[in-house]
Order: structure tokens, then sequence, then C-alpha cells
């Protein structure tokens, strides 16, 4: 439930897809890192951890 809220306030907060306010929410939540391609919708989160594993 408290992924559930933290992907509300992140939706509320930015323009952003559910899809990523989820996953954002979750990874805040029990503070997991994010490896993802597309690394630009997650920047502005200063405290998320990314990895793009497709960086060379």
């Amino acid at each position: 439930m408290k992924n559930f809220l933290q992907a509300v306030t992140l939706k509320q907060i930015r323009k952003m897809s559910l899809g990523d306010a989820i996953i954002a929410g979750t990874a805040f939540v029990y503070n997991l890192t994010i490896v993802t391609r597309n690394i630009d919708d997650f920047n502005w989160l200063s405290k998320l951890n990314l990895i793009n594993s497709f960086q060379r």
C-alpha cells in the first residue's frame, strides 16, 4: 500500500505515466535500484538509484 501512495504522490508532482510512477514508488519504498534503458523518465528523482545497463 505504501508503494501505491508513493506512486500517486509522484504522479501528482510530475506528469509521468502510471507505470513509471508505480515503478518509482515501489523503488522508493523498498529502497530498490531501477535498471532501465529509459533513465530520462526517472532522472528528476534525485534519491532514486538508477542503472542504465545499455550505456557503454
